[in-house]
């Protein structure tokens, strides 16, 4: 059973105030002005190190943070945390001196874990990566745990398909997707991520939402996936996330 993700995007607009320590940074972490920029970043000094927060431009949401020993040369020392740009922990991890330590556990933007690395004094020692059978188990349990116990040694083999595929999907909202006027008006961005239940017999039933933006998105993104009528059956009920960009 595969995982995927309905993303309904739009932007937000917001006035931010940035001090004269400000960088701003283009889409490839270069130098550039306010109007070019997509991340900037704040350094701050405190006691022997340095703390660095980089923020994504147009949502202000924080990208990264982490302390530093230099930043001329620049020398990772401490615990680090990276972000997708919805706000999810994208990635997290431990550096001495530059080289990565420990645990770096690395996840998807729906918040699922992807990978978890393990290194001793910046050399790889092993990878623990989750197939999709064990993170569609896991969403799986998670949504309906209070009524159904699933077997530690439950199986996956197959998943759930519509017909055309997630290009079926994209290609099916493009059409149907409809910006919500209301939120156009008031500027609204942001990610709706839903999930759904498809039954044996191919039929969505109980969409929830996942991560909410503003109603008439969440509605729209609602609508637009009770649109999917009828998926390839599948023998087990099965719970997915789908995606789509608005």
């Amino acid at each position: 059973m595969k995982t995927s993700l309905l993303l309904v995007t739009l932007t937000v607009c917001c006035n931010l105030c940035f001090g004269q320590d400000t960088l701003f940074l283009d889409k490839d972490w270069k130098t550039t002005t306010r109007m070019n920029a997509e991340f900037f970043r704040i350094d701050k000094k405190d006691g022997n190190k340095w703390i660095r927060m980089d923020y994504f431009y147009k949502t202000n949401q924080l990208q990264m943070k982490g302390t530093y020993v230099s930043l001329t040369p620049e020398i990772e020392d401490g615990y680090f945390e990276w972000y997708h740009s919805n706000g999810k922990l994208q990635h997290k991890g431990n550096y001495e001196n530059g080289k990565k330590v420990g645990e770096h556990v690395y996840y998807y933007d729906n918040g699922i874990r992807e990978i978890k690395e393990k290194y001793e004094d910046g050399v790889f020692i092993n990878q623990n990566q989750l197939t999709p059978k064990q993170i569609s188990k896991r969403n799986y349990q998670e949504v309906i745990s209070d009524n159904v116990n699933l077997p530690d040694t439950i199986v996956f083999d197959n998943y759930p398909m519509y017909p055309g595929g997630e290009d079926g999907i994209l290609k099916h909202a493009a059409k149907k997707i409809i910006y919500p006027r209301g939120a156009k008006l008031r500027g609204i961005q942001g990610r709706v991520i839903l999930g759904f239940i498809v039954e044996k017999d191919g039929k969505i039933r109980h969409v929830w939402i996942e991560q909410s933006v503003d109603p008439e998105l969440d509605a729209e993104a609602i609508r637009v996936l009770k649109t999917l009528k009828i998926w390839v059956p599948f023998p087990l009920m099965a719970v997915l996330f789908a995606v789509l960009n608005v």
